[in-house]
């Protein structure tokens, strides 16, 4: 089930989308549809779409998956701000946390031909920044940051407001 999804300009030149859905992996295509419209909003390029969609995807199912244990009670928290200078989505899930330290190489040879663990990777080569920030018994909170090109400042401010 769909939890709630509220948009809000905040001034000229930014733009939030809060959206907060339960653990069921379906609830993902909403995540993918907001992502890729507020992308296209902004004016990027289609590689660009579809590489932080990517990467957002990964965050996202990581939360519903490995943070929440598909549990439907338990929810993830998407909150994506749009400013002239950059993309920031940040992920918050229920889970307990993780060490990032401790995950497999996804790149060394044992581990190439495995189906899954290249979420993280996905996300640090397709965003400028991934952050986690480990909030004990109030969950994982990932933060993606993607800088926006030095195009027209003038028609981003127009385009947000």
């Amino acid at each position: 089930m769909i939890g709630s999804a509220a948009s809000k300009a905040m001034n000229s030149e930014q733009l939030q989308v809060d959206i907060n859905i339960s653990s069921r992996f379906e609830n993902i295509d909403l995540i993918d549809l907001v992502t890729e419209a507020l992308l296209r909003h902004v004016g990027m390029d289609e590689e660009s779409i579809e590489r932080m969609g990517l990467a957002v995807r990964e965050a996202v199912a990581n939360g519903v998956q490995h943070g929440n244990k598909e549990q439907p009670e338990k929810r993830v928290a998407v909150s994506f701000v749009v400013s002239t200078e950059e993309v920031r989505i940040q992920i918050r899930d229920q889970g307990e946390g993780f060490d990032v330290d401790a995950l497999p190489d996804p790149l060394d040879p044992e581990n190439l031909f495995k189906p899954r663990g290249r979420g993280i990777l996905l996300m640090n080569t397709f965003m400028d920044e991934v952050n986690f920030e480990f909030k004990g018994d109030r969950g994982t909170e990932v933060t993606l940051c993607k800088r926006l090109g030095a195009t027209d400042p003038d028609k981003k401010k127009e385009d947000l407001g």
